[in-house]
């Protein structure tokens, strides 16, 4: 790939400790003209979004070190500028309020 067509690539970062969901998200986006990234721990997640500043973050709310609003919330005050956009099989009206509260560009339940 040259650099131009690189460059104009937007680059998705996936962090869910189901690694189903990621090859399911890898599946969904490889048609699409974007860079996926996927980690399927909190900590490595955001590592990768620190160093590679993607644009676009899709965020699993249950996980088994930091839950998806830590996760969040770190993102926000490091990089303002992604948006996270949470999902969750554990849907629930506040935490989904929550989410968009902390600075959530949006909440996708996955039922």
């Amino acid at each position: 790939m040259d650099r131009q067509m690189e460059s104009q690539l937007v680059t998705v970062a996936a962090i869910d400790d189901d690694k189903g969901s990621l090859d399911f998200i890898k599946a969904a986006l490889k048609q699409h003209p974007v860079e996926i990234l996927a980690e399927t721990d909190a900590d490595s997640g955001l590592k990768m979004v620190f160093n590679r500043r993607p644009e676009i973050v899709l965020l699993d709310l249950m996980m088994p070190t930091m839950n998806g609003l830590e996760v969040l919330d770190r993102i926000v005050k490091a990089a303002p500028e992604t948006e996270v956009i949470l999902i969750t099989g554990q849907y629930s009206p506040e935490s989904a309020l929550e989410a968009i509260r902390r600075g959530a560009s949006d909440y996708i339940p996955n039922q």
